[in-house]
């Protein structure tokens, strides 16, 4: 009686510290829901800025408009798929592609939810995780458990950290 009651402990401390637990969605349901259409409010620190903008995804375009800090309130980027736009009031800058560095907080931004990249999927303590390794540096998203809508993106190589909220997708996902 005595082994099978160590035995039974033994077997659930192995279960209760497994690593990661049944996913409920795929890699690629998980990037069906992160490139499809939607709004939501972008707070975020990258390196030692802090700040927060809102976000419309529609397609392969986004256009992020800064509300904080005031110094950037009403710069606007608009992120296209053939060219790019840097809005500020009636001055209007057309960015070249190359010119944007993909460590860029607006350009890992569209990178992530453009939903290209491949996705380790995990799912931990009640949390979704999609983790993508790039060249230089991997983020990962973080998504609710019930909906796999993102809650959030952090790259810790670059120092950004970004959290989504008020998400609102255009259309059922």
């Amino acid at each position: 009686m005595k082994k099978a009651w160590v035995w039974l402990l033994g077997l659930a401390l192995l279960c209760g510290c497994a690593a990661n637990e049944a996913v409920g969605y795929s890699p690629e349901e998980i990037k069906t829901r992160l490139a499809a259409d939607c709004t939501f409010t972008a707070e975020f620190s990258y390196e030692k800025t802090e700040g927060r903008a809102t976000v419309e995804k529609a397609g392969e375009q986004f256009c992020i408009s800064m509300t904080e800090p005031e110094t950037l309130e009403g710069l606007t980027f608009i992120l296209g798929p053939e060219s790019s736009q840097m809005i500020y009031g009636d001055t209007v800058i057309d960015l070249q592609d190359h010119t944007i560095r993909q460590e860029a907080l607006a350009a890992l931004l569209k990178r992530a939810l453009a939903g290209a990249d491949e996705l380790t999927v995990t799912q931990q303590n009640g949390r979704i995780q999609a983790t993508a390794d790039c060249t230089f540096f991997h983020y990962t998203v973080e998504l609710e458990e019930d909906t796999g809508y993102p809650t959030g993106i952090s790259v810790p190589e670059l120092q950004i950290e970004i959290v989504i909220t008020d998400y609102t997708p255009a259309g059922r996902v």
